[in-house]
């Protein structure tokens, strides 16, 4: 079977990218006591999970994250969801 490449996609981060992102979603950040590491997730943006060894890597993670999903999901003509709550990082340390 003869296996067929994909050309990959090139996304822009463009103003309308950044203003969408600007919107307040919340960021929900917890220790991972099995790695070691903080997880980002925001709960609106389907599949969006990313981490980092801080809390304020997270949330930087998270905050490139939202700029590429929402990117993708104009690309693709896919909706993007409101924000539900009000933007707020949660660091829950767990032993």
């Amino acid at each position: 079977m003869k296996s067929t490449k994909r050309k990959p996609i090139q996304l822009e981060v463009t103003p309308e990218v950044e203003r969408l992102a600007a919107r307040p979603y919340q960021v929900d950040i917890a220790y991972d006591s099995e790695s070691g590491d903080y997880v980002a997730r925001i709960p609106e943006l389907q599949g969006l999970v990313t981490g980092g060894k801080t809390p304020e890597e997270a949330r930087a993670m998270a905050d490139d994250a939202k700029l590429g999903w929402i990117a993708a999901a104009l690309f693709f003509g896919d909706p993007i969801p409101e924000p539900q709550g009000v933007a707020a990082s949660h660091a829950n340390a767990a032993s």
